[in-house]
């Protein structure tokens, strides 16, 4: 069943925030605006976009042998975790689709770095900074908000940082198939759980959100 954004339940706007805090009004924390992100300005601008188009994922951590033990992951070896997961990312995702990845995209001893394994996967990425997330040449945000279909939904990677003020959707990563607390989706929270390990190693449409959410 597809969620129906009629013409009164757009997607508004995107807000993307530098640092960690939510209100516009804060001169401390600025604003990115939309047109130095020509993805997130082409989103924000094409209401009646296919909502398959957009994807979240979170905490890959790809090249981390000790991952496949800590949170029972379903593989053998660090080579075909790796294989299987990227596999998966670009089955899912074509090349102009929008992806939030809500961070750390590897990890341990040997890794190699995000920049290595972005140019692996397909599509416009978009990053927030997790954990365990460097680079140079990446730019990683704390936090976004997306208006969609009347409803707001704050991206960040560890959903305990959310402000205390913020009473609506929170898409977070950070904590795996470890806390109970934090499902897939636990509606009466309002939390959305898209670690890898909750969404079947791949990308899950925002479509596919708004389905179970909503």
């Amino acid at each position: 069943m597809k969620r129906n954004c009629d013409s009164d339940l757009p997607r508004e706007l995107i807000e993307v925030f530098a640092n960690t805090g939510i209100k516009k009004t804060d001169a401390r924390e600025p604003v990115i605006h939309l047109d130095k992100h020509t993805e997130l300005k082409k989103w924000s601008e094409e209401p009646n976009a296919n909502l398959n188009e957009t994807y979240f994922i979170s905490d890959l951590h790809l090249d981390h042998a000790n991952i496949i033990t800590y949170n029972n992951r379903p593989f053998d070896t660090i080579r075909e975790m790796n294989s299987t997961i990227v596999k998966n990312w670009n089955s899912t995702v074509k090349k102009h689709d929008l992806v939030f990845f809500l961070g750390d995209m590897a990890f341990g001893r040997g890794s190699r770095t995000i920049d290595y394994w972005a140019r692996k996967l397909k599509g416009n990425k978009i990053f927030i900074k997790g954990s365990h997330d460097k680079s140079k040449t990446r730019k990683f945000h704390d936090k976004i908000v997306l208006r969609v279909c009347g409803l707001k939904f704050l991206l960040l990677h560890d959903p305990v940082q959310k402000p205390h003020d913020w009473n609506d959707w929170v898409i977070h990563g950070h904590l795996h198939n470890r806390d109970p607390k934090y499902s897939l989706v636990k509606k009466e929270n309002r939390t959305i759980n898209v670690s890898a390990e909750m969404i079947g190693y791949k990308p899950i449409s925002l479509e596919r959100l708004l389905e179970l959410c909503c």
